[in-house]
């Protein structure tokens, strides 16, 4: 039986503090072993179950005393192995040292899942190594421990779990790794790395794209000799992962995060529009008219394929622009009502896909200047294009500007001034217009709100002389002064009630509304109301708190009112001196 088991490795610190004695608790046996002490429990069950310690006493058992034997004579040593006489490892394999592994760059594996790299890491501590790593033959120069380094060439994912465990001190430093060691070279390892990966379904499609792609060249290989080396891979299957690799920089992204799928990424590869043939000149026209549009809307954007910017008139005569037109590349407007030069676009979206395809370094805002210049030199060299980039922007004569207007932009810019100008009139005239009703309206909310005072004035007036004469005991003719006091306003009894539209609404004799706007001449109806009612009922007039004598505040009606001698006419002394005679005409007011 093999002393050296997957647990008594993981537990050696405390097999060690448990030989060692001297602790009290299970608490201090857990610090002195660097162990977690609500697991120390457990741990010490799971020690007992393989017959590693006895509970009472607490001791080691003999299996537990030739493992650390073991331990000390694979500490003790400078190879790489384990000494034969302790723990023999398999015909092929060896023993190493976490830190004696280097990962090579062949494993085309490159993101791990952090939270399951952590569990693994857990239970590789708690219950030992199940699956051998695979590494090379080790390299021609040692470490600076002397020990061998070796190139893991499967198993990266259990290396990096073992490097967390040792990290978080669940594994010594010097926890020995089972591996089998492979004679290979550069090609079968990297073949090799692949074949795991793929057999354990641990790769993104795009990993598996990129891992394909960098064999086949290695190896000078097509489609079919790479599945047929992949195995249980079809040549089809190949195929459309090579084809991932079209995706744009943002699509892998996608890819990566979840957001594309494998089936809807080839499906946009698919879709792309054929690639475009261009000569040196139609190319270098291109690429200028996108950084051109790009720089003329907006300097840190890409062009849109609506975009259009001014040119000069030129353009209607250039046989190259006028070929890019007949292929569906380049479109070219005349002036118009609402842009008064020739403008230059592309054609259509289908258009701006192909171009942007061919050249893509003209239609970003970073590092466009450049790719211009990349364009431009190629197609007169560098030295002129550095000449016309000092003198002018563009080789494309068109494209510089300032522009002149054709005499048909002239007649669109004269049509525009005097539709202006027009306009400009317009706007002063009923700009004049609303301000002499805004003065008008203005003066008749004065009136109203002047005669709705009056219209008040008179009426508390009459509720001041209605009140004092009943009070007295006088004759009042009620009747006669509310119509006075009515048609000094401009209303004539009898009243009637009518619908107007929705409304029930209460109109004079002449069909006049019975009604005043918010506001003081408003509160005079009210009040008219509350005294016909009270009349009518034979209740008091009025029970009201703010029954007031009329004062020199309260304006009477109007002097150039139709009624000059209202009930406003007759002051208070008036009524002083019926009081004292306890007699007097009250129906005189």
């Amino acid at each position: 039986m093999n002393a050296l088991t997957p647990l008594a490795v993981s537990a050696e610190s405390l097999l060690r503090a448990i030989q060692a004695g001297g602790f009290t608790s299970n608490s201090d046996l857990a610090a002195k072993a660097g162990r977690m002490a609500g697991n120390i429990s457990r741990d010490l069950g799971s020690l007992e179950k393989e017959g590693l310690i006895t509970r009472d006493p607490l001791a080691l058992t003999p299996a537990a005393l030739a493992a650390l034997e073991a331990l000390d004579r694979a500490n003790g040593v400078t190879s790489v192995a384990v000494d034969a006489n302790a723990v023999r490892p398999p015909e092929g394999h060896a023993h190493l040292f976490h830190r004696q592994i280097r990962i090579g760059g062949f494993n085309p594996r490159k993101k791990f899942d952090k939270a399951a790299l952590e569990e693994l890491s857990a239970d590789i501590a708690e219950r030992g190594l199940k699956t051998n790593l695979e590494v090379r033959e080790a390299d021609a120069e040692p470490d600076a421990e002397g020990l061998a380094i070796h190139q893991l060439v499967a198993g990266e994912r259990r290396w990096r779990a073992i490097g967390l465990a040792i990290e978080r001190g669940d594994l010594d430093r010097d926890f020995p790794i089972l591996v089998k060691v492979e004679a290979i070279d550069d090609a079968a390892h990297e073949i090799g790395a692949l074949l795991e990966n793929l057999q354990r379904e641990d790769l993104t499609p795009l990993e598996e794209a990129e891992a394909f792609e960098r064999i086949m060249k290695r190896n000078g290989w097509n489609t079919a000799q790479m599945a047929e080396k992949a195995k249980r891979k079809s040549r089809e299957f190949v195929q459309q992962r090579l084809r991932l690799l079209k995706l744009t920089d943002v699509e892998k992204r996608q890819m990566e995060d979840g957001q594309l799928t494998v089936h809807d990424a080839l499906k946009r590869i698919a879709a792309r529009p054929k690639p475009l043939e261009l000569t040196t000149a139609e190319a270098l026209m291109l690429g200028e008219i996108v950084v051109y549009l790009g720089s003329a809307n907006n300097e840190n954007t890409t062009p849109s394929w609506w975009q259009a910017a001014d040119c000069a008139a030129a353009i209607e005569a250039d046989p190259l622009a006028a070929a890019l037109v007949g292929r569906g590349l380049l479109a070219i407007e005349g002036p118009t009502a609402w842009h008064f030069h020739h403008q230059v676009k592309l054609a259509s979206h289908d258009a701006w896909s192909q171009i942007k395809v061919y050249m893509p370094g003209v239609f970003g805002p970073e590092g466009r200047d450049t790719a211009l210049l990349a364009i431009q030199a190629s197609a007169v060299g560098a030295d002129l294009a550095e000449q016309a980039n000092t003198e002018e922007r563009y080789l494309t004569p068109w494209l510089n500007g300032p522009f002149e207007l054709t005499p048909e932009g002239q007649a669109f810019v004269d049509a525009k001034a005097e539709k202006e100008a027009a306009d400009a009139a317009v706007a002063a005239e009923y700009q004049e217009k609303q301000a002499i009703e805004y003065a008008e309206r203005k003066a008749k909310q004065h009136a109203a709100g002047a005669e709705g005072q009056a219209f008040l004035a008179a009426v508390r007036n009459f509720e001041f002389r209605a009140n004092v004469a009943i009070a007295d005991g006088l004759a009042f003719d009620f009747s006669g002064h509310l119509r006075e006091a009515l048609e000094a306003f401009g209303f004539k009894g009898p009243f009637k009630v009518a619908l107007d539209g929705d409304a029930l609404v209460l109109n004079d004799v002449e069909g006049k509304l019975l009604a005043w706007a918010p506001g003081p001449g408003f509160e005079a109806l009210r009040r008219i109301q509350a005294l016909a009612l009270n009349h009518a009922l034979g209740a008091p007039l009025f029970t009201g708190p703010d029954l007031k004598a009329p004062t020199d505040e309260v304006e009477a009606t109007p002097d150039d009112l139709d009624d000059g001698e209202g009930l406003e006419d007759q002051d208070d002394d008036d009524y002083a001196e019926a009081d004292d005679q306890g007699e007097g005409e009250g129906d005189e007011s």
